[in-house]
Formats: structure tokens, sequence, C-alpha cells
């Protein structure tokens, strides 16, 4: 099920000093997010389901790096929970961060609107084929987001994370962890 894996990797991964942009945000540090995942059809009529999405966002070097890992509960009550990390790393001193996962499942770029980081537009490729576009805003309240991933069955991802406190996300993360996963 490697289209499903890449398909929740990037629905919630994918969110977004120095001479260049100043992060909305601590200019190092973390920050933690919690929320829904919807998935639609592209048209967003047909729901297909949706999931939850925990999000550790670790800024470093002023903002020219950013590295986000997303945990998500299994697919079933018995699965463990699925982790994914995303790095983003500026481009130069300008607005385009390069994207890539650990897995490179997918590549591309994020695009942000102004210095302050907190609007941008996904341009990513997805190494089993198709694209994601779409674009994403951040907030005093948290980050939402609206893409649209193409290939063979295209889908709507639509995200609202809200930002929560480090001690909310570890109780956040133990409750997600099945026994054995916790530490």
């Amino acid at each position: 099920m490697k289209n499903g894996k890449i398909f929740l990797l990037l629905a919630c991964a994918l969110a977004f000093g120095c001479a260049g942009p100043r992060v909305k945000g601590p200019a190092d540090g973390a920050v933690y997010y919690f929320g829904p995942v919807k998935y639609f059809s592209a048209d967003g009529l047909t729901p297909y389901g949706a999931t939850e999405s925990l999000v550790r966002r670790e800024i470093s070097a002023g903002g020219a790096l950013i590295v986000e890992t997303v945990t998500q509960p299994g697919r079933f009550p018995s699965l463990p929970t699925q982790t994914f990390v995303t790095r983003l790393a500026r481009r130069g001193h300008g607005l385009v961060y390069s994207a890539a996962d650990e897995e490179r499942t997918f590549s591309g770029s994020l695009t942000f609107a102004g210095r302050d980081l907190a609007a941008w537009t996904y341009d990513i490729t997805l190494a089993a084929g198709g694209t994601i576009t779409g674009s994403g805003r951040l907030n005093n309240i948290g980050i939402s987001t609206e893409k649209i991933m193409s290939g063979a069955r295209p889908v709507r991802i639509v995200e609202d994370l809200r930002t929560i406190s480090r001690a909310a996300y570890e109780v956040k993360l133990a409750g997600l962890l099945p026994a054995k996963e916790a530490k």
C-alpha cells in the first residue's frame, strides 16, 4: 500500500533568519500542532475519510531549516502509528524552500508569499508519479492547508492543525503510541 503511505505522508508532513526570511514564531526551537486531516474527491464533493495529525515543527539555522515530524494513528487500532519526517531547506536567501521526506517518496518546493513565511504554495512531485499542488497558511491559531494530489486517483487534502503546548504534544503522542511503542 505504498500509495496509501505516500498519501498520508504528503497529507500531513508538508507545512513549511539569517539574511533571508523570518519564520513566524520562534527563530529556533519547536512548535507543536494537532488536528484533523480530511480527504475528499478532487472536486471536494465526496469524502474519503479522515485522520488526525500530531506535528512537531523544529526550526533551526534562523529559519533556514525546518524539520517536521508528523505522527498519525495506525490505520486500524491494532496497527502501530505512522511517523513521517519532512525537511524544508531554504534555497539561498529567498522565499523558496526545497522539500523532501526521509523516505524519498516526494521532492519539490514550497514558495512563501512573504518574509514571515505565513502563506505558501506547494509544487511537489511524487516519486510514484503525480504531483501535489495547493496552498497553506500559518497564524497564531495554527496551520491550515488545502492540496490536490494528482495521479491515478486525485485527492483533495484539507488540514486544520491547531497550535498546542509541548506538554499537550507529549500527552497526545503517548496516547497515540501502542504500549510497546511508548517510551
